[in-house]
């Protein structure tokens, strides 16, 4: 985004929010889980609900990433559980 693009003003009912403002204060509405949908700049800003889309993709993916590594510990520590148990049975005989 170029920095005309960034300094134009997009006007919402009650106030304006420049792109860079309300690019500022992103990290705090992710935070904060208020539903973006509420954010008028996104209802009047194309180019500030795509940065939002591709965030959240990314976030999404971020999270299934944690699942599979999740799993995937879950599986090693069950496999290594299963290969002691195996240790334990054969040296009792």
């Amino acid at each position: 985004m170029s920095a005309a693009d960034k300094n134009d003003t997009m006007k919402t009912s009650k106030q304006s929010v420049s792109c860079a403002d309300f690019q500022d204060q992103l990290p705090d509405i992710f935070e904060s889980g208020v539903a973006l949908s509420e954010q008028e700049h996104l209802q009047t800003c194309e180019q500030c609900a795509a940065l939002v889309r591709d965030l959240e993709y990314i976030a999404q993916q971020a999270k299934l990433l944690q699942i599979v590594e999740d799993f995937r510990r879950q599986s090693h520590a069950e496999a290594d559980l299963a290969a002691l148990g195996r240790l334990a049975a054969e040296g009792r005989r």
